[in-house]
């Protein structure tokens, strides 16, 4: 074989290659400049690719994504970081908010937290809510979900981002509801820093039928409407499902009976009595049972108790009557005594006030008539401080003021009218307003109440007519007594 000499090797290996441009064969000749320019090219074009890279890179590692970056470096607005817990992991994010949601971590041990990890995206936006768990009791729902968040929303000082209803609806049973939102201020939390996202939790009544019956048991398909909050705009993720499941049996309580009865004498109420009946307890909550009854004429509506420690963090409102329970945490119900000390009762009496102003003695239609005593009650003196006519109006100025004897009570003629004077509070409910025909002004009149906390009631001259003096009957006058009174409840021996 002959000797291949260097132009053979640039012939075959496309180093040199010669072609006869004129012909027309030749169909790689066109781009011979092109591919020529190409081969100067992609050095330069691969250099610059490889700069880019690590440009892009000494970015990433200077100011690394909100997610990998360390939670407690973050610029976070002082107001806002009070207000948040700050989680490193997700082990410490179960455990903050099984600290603020008394029985999760039970109940999860028990497999009754429902794992749904189900994303809900905002129409026409990136905003996505992601509902990560929730557990159903027959006192609460607990929804925890988790919204994304950014960096700058962090320093901002009036952070508005959290779910703020839900409306669950299209079921049978059920039918729609509209929940009320009690978020994790309940527990003084407004929500946990977690990586990118602020997780919180959503807290409701329980589901009801139409009748107000708790479902005792349900495995349906819901369909929601969720309700964001988005810096004060109204965002809607609407007619999306909801898994939800429930069994009443897995949160049956066990009932000790206690039977304890104190008593102790108040001046203004007399002899009242508490009753502690039994303690009921579950793995996520405890209940007490108590009453309290007071003498004849007297009915206890409101009590506020004190469990437990002295610090003031366990005293609860109750009011409806005269049978209260009361919902207890864990750990006041430990050891073999449990004191509750009582702070302030509220009674209704069923004392009325009844009073007569003679018209001649209001107004002569020109001049204000000042000062007229009308009433007196627990010490109150209730007056009328103006009269006048008005726009075709009798308009009565009515003020309270404490006497000597109870200086800690005062007095409104109306419940939703409060005269801001004292401490304690004396309520009354106006139920009849008549003229000296008597004629029944109740419906025609109106109370406004004013900024120094007097009570305005104007009547309209024609429903007074010829009438020569207007009859008032105050009824339902209720009053709220300090107490401060403390007792030991044995608890039963299986607790």
């Amino acid at each position: 074989m002959d000797k291949l000499s260097k132009k053979d090797f640039d012939h075959f290996l496309g180093e040199k290659q010669y072609y006869d441009s004129s012909s027309d064969k030749n169909r790689f000749f066109k781009k011979k400049k092109g591919m020529r320019f190409m081969r100067r090219l992609v050095p330069q074009f691969v250099t610059a690719v490889l700069v880019f890279s690590v440009f892009i890179l000494i970015i990433n590692v200077g100011i690394p994504p909100l997610s990998e970056q360390g939670q407690t470096d973050l610029e976070i607005d002082p107001h806002l970081k009070n207000q948040i817990e700050i989680a490193e992991s997700e082990e410490e994010m179960d455990r903050i908010l099984e600290e603020h949601l008394h029985g999760l971590s039970e109940a999860r041990e028990k497999g009754l937290v429902k794992e749904v990890n189900q994303q809900y995206n905002v129409p026409d936006s990136e905003i996505n809510l992601r509902v990560e768990e929730v557990w159903v009791t027959d006192e609460h729902m607990h929804l925890m979900y988790s919204l994304p968040v950014s960096e700058e929303e962090l320093k901002t000082s009036d952070y508005r981002f959290h779910l703020s209803e839900l409306y669950i609806y299209k079921n049978e049973e059920v039918g729609n509801i509209n929940f009320p939102h009690h978020r994790m201020n309940e527990v003084h939390l407004a929500g946990i820093l977690f990586e990118d996202r602020m997780y919180g939790v959503y807290s409701t009544q329980p589901l009801k039928t139409e009748g107000s019956d708790s479902l005792k048991q349900y495995d349906n398909e819901f369909n929601v409407n969720f309700y964001l909050n988005y810096f004060g705009e109204r965002l809607l993720i609407d007619d999306v499902y909801l898994p939800l499941k429930y069994d009443s049996s897995n949160y049956e309580y066990e009932t000790m009976d206690v039977g304890e009865t104190f008593s102790f004498e108040e001046e203004d109420l007399g002899e009242i009595k508490l009753d502690v009946e039994s303690i009921e307890t579950r793995f996520d909550s405890e209940k007490i049972n108590l009453s309290l009854r007071g003498e004849e004429g007297i009915n206890v509506k409101s009590v506020n108790t004190r469990f437990g420690d002295q610090t003031g963090e366990n005293i609860s409102q109750l009011s409806g009557g005269e049978e209260f329970t009361v919902s207890l945490r864990d750990e006041i119900m430990k050891g073999d005594q449990m004191p509750i000390q009582i702070t302030s009762i509220g009674a209704i009496t069923d004392k009325r006030l009844e009073f007569n102003l003679p018209i001649s003695e209001l107004t002569d239609r020109n001049d204000v008539k000042t000062s007229i005593n009308v009433a007196q009650f627990k010490g109150n003196n209730i007056y009328l401080k103006e009269s006048s006519f008005v726009d075709d109006e009798l308009r009565l100025l009515f003020l309270s003021e404490s006497g000597e004897s109870e200086p800690n009570i005062k007095f409104q003629l109306q419940s939703i009218h409060q005269f801001p004077f004292n401490e304690e509070t004396v309520t009354g409910n106006i139920l009849r307003i008549q003229n000296s025909e008597g004629d029944n002004l109740s419906e025609d009149y109106s109370i406004d109440r004013r900024g120094d906390g007097g009570l305005v009631l104007s009547i309209p001259t024609e429903s007074i007519g010829e009438a020569e003096r207007l009859f008032f009957t105050i009824e339902n006058l209720s009053y709220d007594v300090e107490v401060d009174e403390t007792f030991e409840i044995t608890l039963p021996d299986n607790q």
